[in-house]
C-alpha cells in the first residue's frame, strides 16, 4: 500500500499561498491580447500530478479553506480588469476535488473565446455542487454557477512501458502490469480516432465555477 506523506511547514506554505494570491491577481493584459488566453495555477506542492494515485496528501482545514479563498479572489479580480477590455471572454474556476492543487483560474478571449469549452468530459449524469462541504465559504461559492465534469488521465497503448526504460527486468514487468490493470478499469472510457485508441481513466473531479 502507498503511504501518504503529510506536508509539513503551515504557516510556510500559508505565506506561500499568499504570495500567489498576490502575484495571480493581475492579468498581464499585453500576454493575453497577443495569446487570447491565460491561467494560473494554484499548485504550490510537491504533488506527482501526472500519477493516478499521488503520494502526497491534499491540504486540509485551514490551507485547503485559504487556497479556495485565493482562488475566489484572482476570479474577482480578474473579471474586473476584464470588464476594462470591453470584449468577450470566458473566465472560469476550474476547482478540482480532490486533487485541489490543481485548481486554476483560467480565462480567454477573441477567437479563443471558446478555446476550453471542451477541455473536461462532462457526463450525462448531472450533480449538483456540493456547496454544505465548503462550511464559512458557501455564501462566496454560492455566488458561482458550477457545472460538474471530470478530471481524466489520458493513456494509450503509445504509452505502454518500454524496456529500455528500465533498469531490471522485474520492474518492467511490475510498471506493465500495472499500465495493462488501468487500461482495463471498469470506469474508464475508451475515445477513438483514426490513428488511435486512448483510455481516459477518471483521477477526480473537476467543478468549473463562473458568473
Amino acid at each position: 500500500m502507498q503511504k501518504i506523506k503529510k506536508h509539513r511547514g503551515h504557516k510556510r506554505i500559508w505565506k506561500d499561498i499568499e504570495r500567489w494570491n498576490q502575484n495571480s491577481s493581475t492579468i498581464n493584459t499585453n500576454w493575453l491580447l497577443r495569446q487570447g488566453r491565460a491561467s494560473v495555477c494554484i499548485g504550490i506542492y510537491p504533488i506527482e500530478k501526472f500519477k493516478i494515485n499521488s503520494s502526497y496528501a491534499e491540504p486540509r482545514g485551514a490551507t485547503r479553506k485559504l487556497m479556495i479563498k485565493s482562488l475566489i479572489n484572482v476570479y474577482h479580480q480578474w473579471h474586473k480588469q476584464l470588464e476594462e477590455l470591453d470584449t468577450p471572454y470566458y473566465l472560469k474556476i476550474w476547482l478540482y476535488e480532490p486533487n485541489l492543487s490543481d485548481s486554476q483560474v483560467v480565462c480567454s478571449i477573441g477567437q479563443l473565446r471558446d478555446f476550453y469549452d471542451n477541455t473536461f468530459h462532462k457526463p450525462d449524469e448531472k450533480k449538483r455542487f456540493p456547496i454544505e462541504q465548503y462550511g464559512s465559504l458557501s455564501k462566496e461559492l454560492q455566488g458561482f454557477k458550477w457545472d460538474y465534469a471530470l478530471e481524466e488521465v489520458i493513456l494509450s497503448t503509445r504509452d505502454s512501458p518500454h524496456r529500455e526504460d528500465y533498469t531490471s527486468d522485474k520492474i518492467f514487468k511490475t510498471e506493465s502490469i500495472s499500465f495493462q490493470k488501468q487500461l482495463q478499469r471498469k470506469n474508464a472510457r475508451i475515445i477513438s480516432d483514426k490513428t488511435q485508441t486512448y483510455c481516459a481513466i477518471p483521477r477526480g473531479k473537476v467543478w468549473i465555477g463562473g458568473k
